[in-house]
């Protein structure tokens, strides 16, 4: 008896969807768009934009399917994906609003974008550096969290923790690493923001 879709992984999902089965596809859709809407929409703000740029992303991975290798689960490299649309959102809605005309526009761009591969190069090492300096457990809780996208009962469960002690570790994390990157520049809020989110 064949297993239905919404037992199988990710990974096995997204080897169906190598192979042009858009019913495995459609299953990765459901689990995935909606998380990644609503985490966009607390950047953006604005509902079609939010579900823009999550089409945006989950459209990316139809077409790139063949090109992914996921152990398991696909949500952290959907979320790096999403992070790098947002921050690419944001570039483009500077550029929009700055007056410049195509030809500035196009050196602006140029130029922002060497800068902005600088920030983001900076940001990410002051992140993980700070990562690297919390207590082993409470960085792993941070990690489970931020970077595999568990929720916190399921954190709890798989270190044998209260949901409560989780809630503490992320909590006290995130003081910690937004104080930090905060004393880089204020320009750079929001890249740090969707670091810590």
């Amino acid at each position: 008896m064949a297993q239905k879709l919404t037992d199988l992984s990710d990974n096995a999902l997204l080897k169906q969807s190598v192979k042009g089965d858009e019913l495995a596809f459609n299953e990765l859709f459901r689990r995935y768009f909606n998380k990644l809407f609503k985490y966009t929409l607390s950047f953006t703000k604005d509902k079609l934009i939010a579900e823009e740029l999550a089409m945006d992303v989950m459209l990316g991975i139809w077409q790139r399917r063949g090109n992914i290798v996921v152990e398991d689960s696909l949500g952290p490299y959907l979320f790096k994906a999403m992070k790098n649309t947002l921050i690419n959102y944001w570039r483009r809605r500077a550029l929009e609003t700055s007056g410049l005309d195509v030809s500035e526009e196009r050196d602006y761009a140029d130029s922002r974008s060497a800068d902005h591969s600088l920030l983001t190069t900076e940001i990410n090492n002051q992140y993980h550096q700070h990562l690297e300096a919390l207590s082993p457990q409470r960085k792993k809780v941070f990690e489970l969290s931020r970077h595999e996208e568990l929720t916190y009962p399921e954190i709890a469960s798989r270190l044998n923790l209260s949901v409560r002690t989780v809630e503490h570790h992320i909590s006290a994390s995130l003081v910690i690493l937004r104080k930090k990157l905060k004393t880089i520049s204020d320009t750079t809020l929001i890249l740090a923001a969707l670091f810590l989110s």
